[in-house]
């Protein structure tokens, strides 16, 4: 159980690395242009979309934290730029 919650922990301190921080910035912007250009809207609540390439790297690469944290902000991102349009 410790090695399972030493995986957050870990992933958690990339936060205090600038490379990580910027690399998961680029993955989120990733996420963003993929749900915006490389998506079909099915129905006004189903989309199929390619973005979560994005999460899925950000996760394998820092940790779940940083991957959970740059799916929620790349999400959020996604939604605000389609209700600009």
């Amino acid at each position: 159980m410790q090695k399972f919650f030493g995986i957050f922990v870990d992933s958690a301190k990339e936060f205090k690395n600038l490379k990580s921080v910027i690399m998961a910035a680029l993955l989120v912007a990733l996420h963003t242009v993929f749900a915006m250009f490389l998506s079909i809207q099915v129905t006004d609540s189903l989309r199929i979309s390619v973005s979560f390439i994005a999460n899925v790297a950000a996760g394998c690469l820092f940790g779940p934290v940083m991957g959970f944290v740059c799916g929620g902000i790349g999400e959020i991102s996604t939604e605000s730029k389609k209700s600009n349009r």
